[in-house]
Protein backbone atom coordinates (compact mmCIF):
# COMPACT_ATOMS: atom_id res chain seq x y z
CA UNK A 1 0.00 0.00 0.00
CA UNK A 2 1.40 4.06 -1.04
CA UNK A 3 2.29 5.83 1.83
CA UNK A 4 0.14 9.05 2.39
CA UNK A 5 0.36 12.38 3.53
CA UNK A 6 -2.09 15.03 2.76
CA UNK A 7 -6.21 15.55 2.78
CA UNK A 8 -8.83 12.94 2.16
CA UNK A 9 -10.30 13.40 -1.80
CA UNK A 10 -14.23 14.19 -1.35
CA UNK A 11 -15.18 13.69 -5.17
CA UNK A 12 -16.06 10.78 -7.03
CA UNK A 13 -13.69 10.57 -9.32
CA UNK A 14 -10.24 11.49 -6.96
CA UNK A 15 -11.80 8.84 -4.86
CA UNK A 16 -11.98 6.42 -7.21
CA UNK A 17 -8.00 7.12 -7.77
CA UNK A 18 -7.19 7.12 -4.11
CA UNK A 19 -8.79 3.78 -4.18
CA UNK A 20 -6.44 2.61 -6.44
CA UNK A 21 -3.19 4.19 -5.35
CA UNK A 22 -3.95 2.77 -1.44
CA UNK A 23 -4.74 -0.69 -2.58
CA UNK A 24 -2.61 -1.37 -5.92
CA UNK A 25 0.61 0.38 -5.30
CA UNK A 26 3.48 -0.67 -3.44
CA UNK A 27 4.28 1.02 0.17
CA UNK A 28 8.24 2.97 -1.43
CA UNK A 29 5.54 5.19 -3.32
CA UNK A 30 4.45 8.17 -1.74
CA UNK A 31 0.92 9.38 -2.50
CA UNK A 32 0.13 13.32 -1.50
CA UNK A 33 -3.21 14.55 -2.12
CA UNK A 34 -4.63 18.01 -1.73
CA UNK A 35 -0.95 19.22 -1.48
CA UNK A 36 -0.34 22.97 -1.15
CA UNK A 37 2.47 24.04 -3.44
CA UNK A 38 3.43 27.78 -2.05
CA UNK A 39 3.67 30.36 -4.86
CA UNK A 40 3.71 33.23 -2.77
CA UNK A 41 3.15 33.71 1.10
CA UNK A 42 -0.37 34.51 0.30
CA UNK A 43 -1.12 32.30 -2.80
CA UNK A 44 -0.45 28.41 -3.26
CA UNK A 45 -1.66 25.93 -5.48
CA UNK A 46 -3.60 22.85 -4.82
CA UNK A 47 -2.55 18.98 -6.38
CA UNK A 48 -5.34 16.99 -6.76
CA UNK A 49 -2.73 14.08 -6.62
CA UNK A 50 0.90 13.62 -6.18
CA UNK A 51 3.21 10.76 -6.36
CA UNK A 52 6.74 10.67 -5.22
CA UNK A 53 8.15 7.72 -6.56
CA UNK A 54 12.43 7.14 -5.90
CA UNK A 55 14.45 6.72 -8.77
CA UNK A 56 12.07 8.03 -11.22
CA UNK A 57 10.59 11.25 -10.24
CA UNK A 58 7.43 13.03 -8.99
CA UNK A 59 4.02 12.58 -10.78
CA UNK A 60 1.43 15.18 -10.38
CA UNK A 61 -1.70 14.28 -10.99
CA UNK A 62 -5.15 16.65 -12.41
CA UNK A 63 -8.19 14.87 -11.63
CA UNK A 64 -11.59 15.25 -13.51
CA UNK A 65 -14.80 13.60 -13.43
CA UNK A 66 -15.42 13.89 -17.30
CA UNK A 67 -16.96 11.56 -18.91
CA UNK A 68 -15.76 12.25 -22.53
CA UNK A 69 -13.75 14.73 -24.64
CA UNK A 70 -14.53 16.77 -28.09
CA UNK A 71 -13.08 19.18 -30.20
CA UNK A 72 -15.09 22.40 -30.71
CA UNK A 73 -14.17 24.55 -33.56
CA UNK A 74 -10.49 23.54 -33.03
CA UNK A 75 -10.52 23.28 -29.55
CA UNK A 76 -10.51 20.64 -27.17
CA UNK A 77 -13.17 20.67 -23.98
CA UNK A 78 -14.31 17.72 -21.50
CA UNK A 79 -17.82 17.19 -21.57
CA UNK A 80 -19.22 16.36 -18.03
CA UNK A 81 -22.36 14.13 -17.48
CA UNK A 82 -24.53 17.55 -16.68
CA UNK A 83 -24.17 18.85 -20.09
CA UNK A 84 -21.12 21.00 -19.29
CA UNK A 85 -17.78 21.48 -21.27
CA UNK A 86 -14.94 22.87 -20.29
CA UNK A 87 -11.58 23.49 -21.44
CA UNK A 88 -8.68 21.30 -21.62
CA UNK A 89 -5.99 22.57 -18.63
CA UNK A 90 -3.17 21.61 -19.95
CA UNK A 91 -2.08 25.25 -19.10
CA UNK A 92 -2.84 24.46 -15.43
CA UNK A 93 -0.85 21.02 -15.10
CA UNK A 94 2.28 23.21 -16.66
CA UNK A 95 1.95 26.03 -14.25
CA UNK A 96 2.14 22.92 -11.05
CA UNK A 97 4.94 21.29 -12.88
CA UNK A 98 6.87 24.12 -12.32
CA UNK A 99 5.81 25.44 -9.09
CA UNK A 100 6.47 21.46 -7.55
CA UNK A 101 10.01 21.97 -9.44
CA UNK A 102 10.66 25.37 -7.52
CA UNK A 103 9.46 24.28 -4.48
CA UNK A 104 11.54 21.09 -4.16
CA UNK A 105 14.69 22.82 -4.99
CA UNK A 106 13.79 25.78 -2.46
CA UNK A 107 13.16 22.89 0.25
CA UNK A 108 14.97 19.94 -0.39
CA UNK A 109 17.43 21.20 -2.82
CA UNK A 110 16.36 18.74 -5.45
CA UNK A 111 16.01 19.00 -9.25
CA UNK A 112 14.15 15.52 -10.35
CA UNK A 113 12.12 14.48 -13.45
CA UNK A 114 8.83 16.42 -12.52
CA UNK A 115 5.52 15.28 -14.97
CA UNK A 116 1.77 16.61 -14.72
CA UNK A 117 -1.07 14.52 -15.92
CA UNK A 118 -4.37 14.53 -16.90
CA UNK A 119 -6.54 11.94 -14.76
CA UNK A 120 -10.12 10.78 -15.95
CA UNK A 121 -11.11 7.25 -14.06
CA UNK A 122 -14.84 7.79 -14.80
CA UNK A 123 -14.47 8.20 -19.25
CA UNK A 124 -13.18 5.33 -21.81
CA UNK A 125 -10.32 6.18 -24.21
CA UNK A 126 -13.16 5.03 -26.76
CA UNK A 127 -15.04 7.86 -25.61
CA UNK A 128 -12.93 10.47 -27.68
CA UNK A 129 -14.65 12.29 -30.60
CA UNK A 130 -12.15 13.33 -33.07
CA UNK A 131 -8.40 12.86 -33.00
CA UNK A 132 -5.72 14.09 -30.45
CA UNK A 133 -3.75 17.03 -32.06
CA UNK A 134 -0.22 16.94 -31.90
CA UNK A 135 -0.64 19.52 -29.14
CA UNK A 136 -2.04 16.95 -26.57
CA UNK A 137 0.09 14.00 -25.58
CA UNK A 138 -1.86 10.44 -24.91
CA UNK A 139 0.77 9.68 -22.82
CA UNK A 140 -0.49 12.68 -20.21
CA UNK A 141 -3.66 12.13 -19.93
CA UNK A 142 -5.20 8.15 -18.06
CA UNK A 143 -7.93 6.56 -18.92
CA UNK A 144 -9.96 4.39 -16.53
CA UNK A 145 -8.62 1.35 -18.69
CA UNK A 146 -5.10 2.50 -17.15
CA UNK A 147 -6.49 2.24 -13.49
CA UNK A 148 -7.22 -1.93 -14.03
CA UNK A 149 -4.08 -2.54 -12.14
CA UNK A 150 -0.15 -1.97 -10.57
CA UNK A 151 1.13 -3.06 -14.60
CA UNK A 152 -1.28 -0.84 -16.57
CA UNK A 153 -1.00 2.15 -14.55
CA UNK A 154 2.60 1.90 -13.71
CA UNK A 155 3.63 0.95 -17.36
CA UNK A 156 1.48 3.68 -18.76
CA UNK A 157 3.19 6.14 -16.04
CA UNK A 158 6.50 5.00 -16.94
CA UNK A 159 6.16 5.16 -20.63
CA UNK A 160 5.28 8.53 -20.76
CA UNK A 161 8.27 9.58 -18.26
CA UNK A 162 10.94 7.86 -21.16
CA UNK A 163 8.81 9.07 -24.04
CA UNK A 164 8.82 12.76 -22.56
CA UNK A 165 12.33 12.78 -21.86
CA UNK A 166 13.10 11.55 -25.26
CA UNK A 167 11.60 14.07 -26.54
CA UNK A 168 12.05 16.92 -24.87
CA UNK A 169 14.24 16.68 -22.44
CA UNK A 170 18.33 15.17 -21.00
CA UNK A 171 18.27 12.80 -18.55
CA UNK A 172 21.44 14.36 -17.06
CA UNK A 173 19.27 17.72 -16.11
CA UNK A 174 17.60 15.54 -13.09
CA UNK A 175 18.81 14.74 -10.01
CA UNK A 176 18.34 11.03 -9.05
CA UNK A 177 15.56 11.35 -6.31
CA UNK A 178 17.10 8.68 -4.09
CA UNK A 179 14.89 6.37 -1.55
CA UNK A 180 16.06 8.81 1.63
CA UNK A 181 15.42 12.12 -0.26
CA UNK A 182 12.19 10.76 -1.68
CA UNK A 183 11.05 9.59 2.54
CA UNK A 184 12.35 13.06 3.51
CA UNK A 185 10.11 15.04 1.35
CA UNK A 186 7.41 12.64 2.58
CA UNK A 187 7.98 13.17 6.31
CA UNK A 188 9.03 17.08 6.27
CA UNK A 189 5.82 18.37 3.03
CA UNK A 190 3.64 20.79 5.14
CA UNK A 191 0.49 19.97 3.72
CA UNK A 192 -1.30 22.30 6.35
CA UNK A 193 -3.66 19.31 5.90
CA UNK A 194 -4.49 16.37 8.46
CA UNK A 195 -2.72 13.09 7.86
CA UNK A 196 -3.69 9.36 9.30
CA UNK A 197 -2.78 8.34 12.15
CA UNK A 198 0.16 5.80 10.97
CA UNK A 199 0.58 7.52 7.61
CA UNK A 200 4.02 8.71 8.70
CA UNK A 201 6.31 5.03 7.83
CA UNK A 202 8.04 3.73 11.03
CA UNK A 203 11.03 2.53 8.01
CA UNK A 204 12.10 4.00 5.23
CA UNK A 205 10.92 1.94 1.87
CA UNK A 206 13.17 1.24 -0.61
CA UNK A 207 12.26 0.65 -4.14
CA UNK A 208 13.28 -2.51 -5.83
CA UNK A 209 16.66 -2.46 -7.95
CA UNK A 210 17.92 -4.90 -10.54
CA UNK A 211 21.48 -4.51 -12.07
CA UNK A 212 21.20 -5.39 -15.87
CA UNK A 213 24.71 -6.70 -17.53
CA UNK A 214 25.24 -6.85 -21.25
CA UNK A 215 27.63 -6.58 -23.97
CA UNK A 216 27.74 -3.57 -25.84
CA UNK A 217 27.02 -5.59 -29.18
CA UNK A 218 23.25 -6.19 -27.17
CA UNK A 219 23.02 -2.99 -26.75
CA UNK A 220 19.93 -2.83 -28.72
CA UNK A 221 17.99 -5.91 -27.05
CA UNK A 222 19.13 -4.65 -23.48
CA UNK A 223 16.94 -1.09 -24.00
CA UNK A 224 14.11 -3.07 -24.57
CA UNK A 225 14.89 -5.32 -21.10
CA UNK A 226 15.79 -2.16 -19.11
CA UNK A 227 12.51 -0.31 -20.29
CA UNK A 228 10.49 -3.19 -19.23
CA UNK A 229 11.75 -3.20 -16.07
CA UNK A 230 11.59 0.48 -15.05
CA UNK A 231 7.97 -0.09 -16.60
CA UNK A 232 7.38 -2.46 -13.86
CA UNK A 233 8.66 -0.04 -11.22
CA UNK A 234 12.01 -1.23 -10.84
CA UNK A 235 14.84 0.80 -11.39
CA UNK A 236 17.85 -0.31 -13.54
CA UNK A 237 21.39 0.12 -13.30
CA UNK A 238 24.20 -0.39 -15.14
CA UNK A 239 27.36 1.30 -13.87
CA UNK A 240 29.98 -0.93 -12.50
CA UNK A 241 29.72 0.39 -9.19
CA UNK A 242 26.15 0.00 -8.50
CA UNK A 243 25.99 -4.03 -8.53
CA UNK A 244 26.48 -3.90 -4.72
CA UNK A 245 23.63 -1.88 -3.90
CA UNK A 246 21.00 -4.20 -6.50
CA UNK A 247 18.82 -6.58 -5.31
CA UNK A 248 19.55 -8.57 -8.17
CA UNK A 249 22.19 -9.00 -11.23
CA UNK A 250 20.55 -9.78 -14.22
CA UNK A 251 23.01 -10.51 -17.23
CA UNK A 252 22.07 -10.83 -20.75
CA UNK A 253 24.30 -13.60 -22.31
CA UNK A 254 25.13 -13.67 -26.09
CA UNK A 255 27.91 -15.37 -28.08
CA UNK A 256 29.74 -12.23 -27.34
CA UNK A 257 28.72 -11.37 -24.10
CA UNK A 258 30.43 -15.14 -23.22
CA UNK A 259 33.68 -13.81 -24.19
CA UNK A 260 33.39 -10.52 -22.89
CA UNK A 261 36.43 -10.63 -19.73
CA UNK A 262 34.34 -7.59 -17.95
CA UNK A 263 31.02 -9.28 -17.74
CA UNK A 264 32.92 -11.95 -15.86
CA UNK A 265 33.93 -9.96 -13.18
CA UNK A 266 30.74 -8.27 -13.05
CA UNK A 267 29.22 -11.70 -12.78
CA UNK A 268 31.79 -12.70 -10.17
CA UNK A 269 31.59 -9.96 -8.28
CA UNK A 270 27.87 -10.23 -8.06
CA UNK A 271 28.45 -13.90 -6.48
CA UNK A 272 30.50 -13.16 -4.04
CA UNK A 273 27.61 -10.41 -2.44
CA UNK A 274 25.31 -13.13 -3.00
CA UNK A 275 23.63 -11.50 -4.89
CA UNK A 276 20.02 -12.91 -6.81
CA UNK A 277 21.24 -14.11 -10.48
CA UNK A 278 18.76 -13.69 -13.43
CA UNK A 279 20.53 -15.18 -16.54
CA UNK A 280 18.92 -14.47 -19.92
CA UNK A 281 20.25 -16.40 -23.02
CA UNK A 282 19.61 -14.10 -25.47
CA UNK A 283 20.47 -16.30 -28.47
CA UNK A 284 21.22 -19.84 -29.17
CA UNK A 285 24.68 -20.40 -28.28
CA UNK A 286 25.68 -22.76 -25.73
CA UNK A 287 26.91 -21.94 -22.95
CA UNK A 288 30.43 -22.40 -22.61
CA UNK A 289 33.01 -23.77 -20.09
CA UNK A 290 32.86 -21.12 -17.29
CA UNK A 291 29.08 -19.95 -17.78
CA UNK A 292 28.57 -24.21 -17.49
CA UNK A 293 30.29 -24.55 -14.39
CA UNK A 294 29.63 -20.38 -13.11
CA UNK A 295 25.63 -21.28 -13.09
CA UNK A 296 25.60 -24.59 -12.39
CA UNK A 297 22.90 -23.95 -9.36
CA UNK A 298 21.24 -21.02 -10.97
CA UNK A 299 18.35 -21.20 -12.92
CA UNK A 300 18.70 -19.45 -16.62
CA UNK A 301 15.63 -18.67 -19.49
CA UNK A 302 16.21 -18.79 -22.98
CA UNK A 303 14.69 -15.34 -24.35
CA UNK A 304 16.07 -14.64 -27.99
CA UNK A 305 13.39 -11.76 -27.65
CA UNK A 306 11.42 -10.11 -24.87
CA UNK A 307 8.66 -12.74 -23.04
CA UNK A 308 6.50 -11.33 -21.30
CA UNK A 309 5.55 -14.43 -18.97
CA UNK A 310 9.46 -14.44 -18.37
CA UNK A 311 9.42 -10.83 -17.58
CA UNK A 312 6.63 -11.24 -15.24
CA UNK A 313 8.54 -13.86 -13.37
CA UNK A 314 11.70 -11.90 -13.01
CA UNK A 315 9.60 -8.67 -11.95
CA UNK A 316 8.20 -11.42 -8.88
CA UNK A 317 11.87 -12.50 -8.27
CA UNK A 318 12.99 -9.15 -7.66
CA UNK A 319 10.48 -7.34 -6.03
CA UNK A 320 10.11 -10.73 -3.52
CA UNK A 321 14.03 -10.13 -2.65
CA UNK A 322 13.68 -6.35 -2.09
CA UNK A 323 10.17 -7.44 0.46
CA UNK A 324 12.19 -9.89 2.41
Amino acid sequence: MARLIGDLPFTNSEKLIYEFIMKELPDYIYAGFGLRIPITDEYFYECDFLLVIPHFGVFIMEVKGAKGMENVGGKWHLRYPNGDKKDFPFNQLGRYRYAVRDFLYKNYNVSPYISSMLCLPEMSRDNITGPLSSGISPDLIFFEEDFANEYTFMSKLLRGMHNNKMLFFDDSKFDDLSDRKAYEIFRNWDTEGTEQDGAEPAVMAKVPTAYVCYDSSDKRYAKDIIEDLEYRAICVKTGPDDILSCDAFVILLSSSAQENPGIRERLELAKSADKLIIPLWIDNAEPNDYYNQALTKTQFRPMIRPDYSIMCEIEKKIKEINQG
